[in-house]
């Protein structure tokens, strides 16, 4: 690539490398061609180890994935790879049989993180302008997080209203049969989710104006950017997130049994923070943010910011979308053709988990927020420690999936959840 072209811009968004073509760079257009061409040999000599190398993200290309190489093989006229790699992509993955999956905020770092990111947001268009060699015309650190701060304002007043008229449902029936426990649980849920409902309609609205503000615009929130922000994260000591004691080597001990899928659940906006904030956590383990539900890459299912305009997007926008996709890991887990039933196991720290706790096999509440435990009781829900289900506390014997009784499981510290990952065998893990 000439000089003149070394670093492109497209957007404000992280520098892009073009293809090169026959009239703009003959000299380029022909080592473009050769690196194609070695690329089909290597993928025809040793597929096998090669498809990793094309799963990763990086940060200086938004183009470099398994669709971009199949679209430019096909250009290239290079059927036969093209075949190969699209047979792959389809078949290459295992559905795992079991599944930890954890919120991040809270659960995973010690602190909500979602205040950080104005600054990191700020720092993002810093460092942008720096590559460039240009100066930055984006908002200042300081109206970024002026903006912030009084939608944080406004958002905490309104939740804490919305909190105020939730009412406690209907005493449940006395019958005890396994019938009336299953529909006594459907009753509980549904109460619960009115009211988590209610309060996730504060923060959809809040989140609306924070985008209108455009206070998180260059923020470099998708994962092919996590590299990118890992580099933010390491240069300034205050973007840096502090992780629960015991979360990473618990993480790291899930992701090396290949039985189990590792996922990270949240409504944070930022998914490469997420990652950049974990990777070190689990030895710089690449994370995707893939939607099929296979073992192999941890998985981040998160909302994101779109760096242009600083407009907050929702896919995962509140505690009923969390739910179902702990739903969705269960129909997948229930095809497998193993005999063994597979587990689901859930961590989350706050309100916003109450449901998706409640769907998982084994749903886990950490740090034991009082009013996390308060709207659960008042909804019927029972909250119990977890050492008393696996006999930790001496006074019950191990159990294997919890039934149809609406429960919750609660522990302080990662340690406890540490525990019951202990020896080779990952079969017995929780059950």
């Amino acid at each position: 690539v000439r000089p003149s072209e070394r670093v492109r811009f497209t957007n404000h968004r992280i520098p892009m490398l073009s293809t090169p073509t026959r009239s703009t760079n003959p000299i380029a257009y022909i080592f473009y061609h050769l690196l194609a061409i070695s690329l089909v040999q290597l993928i025809l000599l040793d597929f096998s180890s090669t498809l990793p190398l094309l799963q990763v993200h990086t940060s200086f290309t938004s183009t470099f994935n398994l669709t971009s190489i199949l679209s430019q093989l096909q250009v290239l006229s290079y059927p036969m790879a093209v075949d190969a790699l699209s047979v792959s992509a389809n078949t290459n993955t295992m559905k795992c049989q079991n599944w930890f999956v954890v919120d991040f905020d809270g659960t995973c770092s010690i602190n909500d993180t979602t205040p950080m990111l104005p600054r990191l947001a700020a720092l993002c268009a810093k460092e942008l302008a720096e590559l460039a060699q240009e100066p930055s015309q984006c908002m200042s650190l300081e109206e970024r997080q002026s903006r912030f701060t009084e939608l944080e304002h406004e958002y905490f007043a309104l939740y804490q209203k919305a909190k105020s008229e939730c009412q406690p449902p209907p005493p449940a029936t006395t019958d005890t049969s396994n019938n009336n426990n299953s529909k006594n649980k459907e009753s509980v849920i549904s109460s619960l989710a009115q009211d988590l409902d209610r309060l996730d309609q504060v923060s959809n609205v809040v989140t609306a104006k924070v985008s209108v503000t455009g206070c998180l615009s260059e923020l470099q929130a998708d994962l092919e950017h996590t590299d990118f922000v890992s580099r933010i994260v390491q240069k300034y000591d205050e973007m840096k997130v502090g992780i629960r004691p015991h979360c990473g080597s618990s993480l790291r001990q899930v992701h090396q049994d290949k039985t189990w899928g590792l996922a990270v659940l949240s409504i944070n906006w930022c998914p490469s923070f997420i990652a950049a904030s974990l990777q070190p956590e689990l030895g710089g383990e690449q994370i995707s943010q893939g939607t099929n539900n296979a073992c192999g890459m941890p998985i981040i299912w998160s909302n994101r910011v779109d760096s242009e305009t600083g407009t907050v997007e929702l896919p995962i926008p509140g505690s009923l979308a969390k739910q179902k996709r702990i739903a969705s890991l269960r129909t997948d887990s229930s095809s497998s053709s193993s005999s063994q039933k597979g587990i689901i196991v859930y961590i989350g720290d706050s309100s916003t988990d109450l449901l998706t706790i409640l769907e998982a096999d084994i749903g886990i509440l950490m740090g034991g927020s009082s009013s996390t435990i308060a709207l659960a009781q008042q909804h019927g829900v029972t909250v119990k420690p977890l050492a008393e289900r696996n006999g930790m506390d001496g006074t019950k014997t191990t159990k294997t999936i919890d039934g149809d009784d609406p429960i919750i499981w609660t522990v302080d510290c990662w340690s406890e959840i540490e525990a019951l990952m202990k020896g080779d065998d990952s079969s017995t893990w929780f059950r």
